[in-house]
């Protein structure tokens, strides 16, 4: 069976600026199986199209010739930089553009044809079917009077004028046209920081400075068509079509692969950054140094090929600025979950494998989430990549009273000594540092730190020694204080601001520090209130690993791991913890391969300061899912 069928007429609107070239018609011989597919080729069977049409060839107007059908090539794998071998399929911007396909077992033909002189608005030929078998033998599928009728019409196949009825009221804008593509369509509307793909019946919600229209493929389509861009000021699309424009500003329509010097000029002015044409798709990203990166593939373009092919770009990042000062970055598909992870891409380009309709994805940079507790074997550390806007905050924000920060110097070794568990004392800097490096500390404030230290370290070892031989430790060396009298010069504001230390991000109670220890009987041993609270909560002040500012909006942030496990299996690695202004956020959690998950908020969020914090804050249990 042939497409389009014979004995019957097909009118083809092709584009009156000859520039555009001429239009290319994709013919299908559909055998219908494998079997039959199979015969023919064993046969050394050609299937041909016999035709007078105006083909851009070195053929003289009005002659004859034959053209044969083949199969659809498969597309060419493209060799890679051996170095960074890092691709991604960008997936079609929504998922319907890649739901329809040929049917199996099909041959293909396309014809470039020669643009109609501008003396001329129509053109015919005709088109009819034969088999050319290896002896010479034809045999015709059609018959004179019976053959295909082709009628090559000069008008725009994109626009038509409006009806002066429909005309808005309004004097601020007017509709400019209205799309009439027979085939299906789609269109990217490039405005004010945003990029965006509608499919043919959809309405634009935002003011656009370029409507780029792209026509899809189907199993009908038989005239391939090239995009067209509109340009103007406030330009929106509604759901039937029709192109509204601003009155005081002028609107051109051009072919879209001429529209180079217009989007260079433009696009930065539009608050994004242009990085140029490859492939025959525009390159769109965000603004420098927004992130997360959005890169967005405008097909400027289309490939007349029998059967639409993967289009593979290499971007360099670094070269224009974008991420250059991060080793490692993620690839992201919002719509199709699809992740692509790099350790370490470097200064090597990111390779793109690009569809038919474009596509857009996120490159986000990973930022590990550095912790200085120890991690059990075969756990790694947490890294998170936003998907959502952002700003990275240098450094978290930490008390910066020096009297609170005293408080946190103090190490109490008679508790750890008497757990029989030696631990090492927090990597918190000492009160002996902070007074060593102050101008204003002379060698009288030293001397009772020193003997105060040297008292708690005799107390120490003498009560150890009393735990080994087994005897009640006396009450003497419970209440031991250092001899000296300055002594307390240094534990007395210790011992007052202590109180103001606060544990980390989950729910813990407020630390409260005791004035003086105490002794219950003569067998116990009395620590001081702080150590027990510390070791119930970990034993120092907690400090996120990561400070971000997030705009209001939605909020997602993608969070890989090493032990993190692919598939259907739930995630078993505790996720990092997210506060929000000091709240913890209540994330949908969804597993992704590669050993990513991404944490989304369920609905806009106000913005602010958000906070990571390292697993051990959080263990996940799979609940989310």
């Amino acid at each position: 069976m042939f497409f389009p069928p014979l004995d019957s007429t097909v009118v083809i609107d092709v584009p009156s600026n000859t520039r555009a070239g001429g239009v290319s018609l994709l013919f299908r011989a559909r055998t219908g199986s494998a079997s039959a597919l199979e015969q023919l080729k064993q046969d050394g069977v050609k299937v041909q199209a016999w035709t007078n049409a105006p083909i851009d060839d070195d053929r003289a107007e009005g002659e004859w010739g034959a053209y044969n059908f083949e199969e659809a090539l498969a597309a060419t794998p493209v060799q890679l930089d051996t170095v960074s071998p890092f691709s991604f399929s960008l997936p079609p911007p929504t998922p319907i553009e890649d739901s329809i396909v040929d049917e199996p077992y099909t041959l293909f033909l396309t014809l470039k044809l020669r643009a109609l002189p501008r003396y001329q608005i129509q053109a015919d030929f005709l088109v009819t079917y034969r088999l050319l078998y290896p002896n010479g033998e034809t045999k015709w599928l059609g018959y004179h009077g019976r053959d295909l009728r082709c009628v090559l019409k000069k008008t725009d196949p994109w626009l038509a004028p409006p009806a002066s009825a429909s005309q808005p009221s309004g004097i601020d804008s007017h509709i400019f046209s209205s799309v009439t593509m027979k085939e299906s369509w789609g269109c990217w509307a490039i405005g004010p920081s945003r990029v965006k793909y509608y499919p043919k019946g959809s309405a634009t919600d935002g003011n656009a400075a370029f409507l780029v229209f792209v026509p899809r493929r189907g199993p009908s389509t038989f005239a391939l068509h090239q995009p067209i861009i509109i340009h103007g000021s406030n330009l929106k699309l509604d759901s039937s079509g029709a192109v509204t424009c601003r009155t005081s500003t002028p609107t051109r329509v051009y072919t879209a692969i001429m529209s180079e010097p217009e989007l260079s000029f433009a696009i930065p002015d539009l608050g994004l950054h242009w990085f140029g044409i490859q492939g025959g798709y525009a390159f769109i990203t965000s603004a420098v140094p927004e992130q997360p990166v959005s890169i967005h593939a405008v097909p400027l373009f289309n490939d007349t090929s029998a059967t639409e092919r993967q289009t593979m770009v290499s971007l360099d990042l670094a070269s224009h600025g974008l991420l250059a000062e991060n080793p490692r970055f993620v690839a992201y598909h919002p719509s199709s979950n699809k992740v692509l992870d790099s350790d370490n891409w470097g200064s090597h380009p990111l390779h793109l494998s690009v569809g038919p309709s474009g596509g857009s994805c996120i490159i986000s940079p990973v930022y590990n989430l550095f912790t200085d507790k120890p991690l059990s074997i075969g756990k790694a550390a947490w890294g998170v990549a936003h998907a959502t806007p952002y700003t990275l905050v240098d450094e978290p924000e930490e008390d910066e009273d020096p009297e609170v920060e005293t408080s946190k110097l103090e190490y109490d070794s008679e508790t750890e000594f008497l757990s029989q568990e030696i631990k090492s004392p927090p990597s918190r800097p000492r009160a002996v540092t902070a007074i060593a490096l102050n101008p204003r500390r002379t060698i009288e404030f030293l001397i009772p730190l020193l003997w105060r230290t040297l008292g708690y370290l005799v107390r120490a070892l003498i009560m150890r020694l009393f735990a080994i031989i087994g005897l009640p430790v006396s009450p003497l060396f419970l209440h031991l204080r250092p001899a000296h009298p300055k002594g307390e010069l240094i534990e007395a504001p210790i011992q007052a601001d202590v109180s103001k230390f606060k544990a980390g991000p989950t729910r813990f109670s407020e630390l409260e520090y005791a004035a003086s220890e105490k002794s219950e009987g003569p067998g116990d041993v009395v620590s001081d209130s702080t150590t027990e609270v510390a070791s119930s909560v970990g034993g120092e002040k907690w400090l996120p690993s990561r400070v971000f500012d997030i705009p209001k909006g939605p909020f997602a942030l993608l969070a890989h791991s090493d032990f993190t496990m692919d598939g259907d299996e739930k995630v078993r690695s505790p996720l990092p913890e997210v506060l929000l202004d000091g709240e913890r956020m209540d994330l949908r959690i969804t597993s992704l391969p590669h050993g990513w998950a991404v944490m989304q908020a369920k609905g806009d969020v106000s913005g602010g300061r958000v906070e990571v914090y390292d697993t051990t804050a959080s263990p996940w249990n799979g609940s989310h899912l």
